[in-house]
């Protein structure tokens, strides 16, 4: 697997592949890994019908990150994340993501769910 950099992150870039993403913690190095094919859910004991990340392993999780608290899709070689009106919020590089507005997001970005940072890496 190659990381991307940012200016790869176009339509052609996906072309014939899904992209796995890596959510690495800042405080530990811990790692999630999801393959994205058109959309999942972020939060903690989800039980969705497709795709999700589930952080309910993370320390306090319960307070932190709502059962539903984000949502990622790929559309047309981009990626987005938007904030599905949670309680703490979601941050993007130190912004707050106004609830249920798509944001691009870029390979190295920083995520906040609650009180834990994730920064992104995008592979193909």
């Amino acid at each position: 697997m190659a990381f991307l950099q940012t200016d790869q992150l176009s339509a052609t870039s996906f072309e014939d592949r899904v992209p796995h993403i890596q959510f690495v913690t800042e405080t530990d190095g811990t790692t999630f890994t999801v393959n994205i094919a058109n959309r999942i859910t972020i939060g903690r004991n989800l039980h969705e019908n497709h795709p999700t990340l589930d952080l309910d392993t993370l320390p306090d999780a319960a307070h932190n990150i709502s059962r539903r608290h984000a949502e990622m899709t790929f559309v047309n070689g981009q990626l987005y994340i938007q904030d599905l009106h949670s309680v703490t919020g979601t941050y993007r590089n130190g912004a707050l993501l106004a609830p249920h507005q798509k944001c691009r997001l870029r390979n190295g970005d920083r995520l906040q769910f609650g009180s834990t940072t994730f920064t992104i890496r995008i592979t193909v």
